[in-house]
């Protein structure tokens, strides 16, 4: 793999930086994966730190943190590693919510009195919805495309590609999407019968001893 940071000397590698270039090998991706598991993949990229510099180092270092905050983000027991899209270059990562449990949909439309499910709404659309990077990719026919053969199938909340690593790294570890997307109650009673833990009982039992 060449080194990043040659990216201003270089001129092969200026046709691995740009949204332009993630769009496409988003796309490729895409079009080799089998149609029924498309809708499930979301997409990070840390491409935009090349046009900084970025060494080769420092995009490890970045995937090694996306890894660490999804599995932080997820009940799952398994842990969960992002696939590297641009094998060459090393900017682009896949996951397939249903491994991290992110495709539920435990929110509900209200109209009036009437409640209902919102079924076309997961739990990493709240990501979307906070996501304060979204482009408008003007005559881009690769957008085009992944919008017939991903988004529109996706039914993603905004029609957004992908997500800066680093901007996911910062934000989703934190309230309130940290609270949002692990589904913890606001309550502590209600946090304790999630995690099947009675404090009462444990206090009781002697299992556990008051601070202070």
């Amino acid at each position: 793999m060449k080194q990043p940071q040659e990216a201003g000397t270089d001129s092969a590698l200026i046709n691995v930086i740009g949204a332009e270039y993630v769009l496409t090998k988003i796309l490729e991706h895409i079009e080799a994966t089998p149609r029924d598991d498309r809708r499930f993949l979301r997409f990070f990229s840390c491409n935009h730190l090349l046009t900084a510099g970025a060494t080769s180092q420092e995009l490890k270092e970045n995937r090694q943190a996306l890894a660490k905050a999804i599995n932080h983000l997820s009940w799952q027991p398994d842990i969960v590693q992002p696939t590297v899209v641009d094998q060459d270059t090393g900017t682009i990562f896949v996951v397939d919510i249903r491994k991290l449990g992110w495709q539920e949909t435990p929110f509900s439309k209200i109209k009036g009195n009437d409640k209902s499910p919102a079924r076309d709404v997961n739990l990493y659309d709240q990501v979307l919805l906070e996501y304060p990077y979204g482009l408008a990719f003007e005559n881009s026919e690769i957008f085009d495309r992944l919008w017939e053969v991903y988004l529109k199938p996706a039914r993603l909340i905004r029609p957004i590609p992908y997500v800066r690593v680093d901007w996911f790294i910062s934000v989703a570890t934190q309230s309130p999407l940290y609270e949002d997307l692990l589904q913890l109650p606001h309550q502590l009673d209600d946090l304790e019968h999630q995690l099947g833990v009675d404090s009462n009982q444990n206090l009781q039992n002697h299992v556990a001893k008051r601070a202070g």
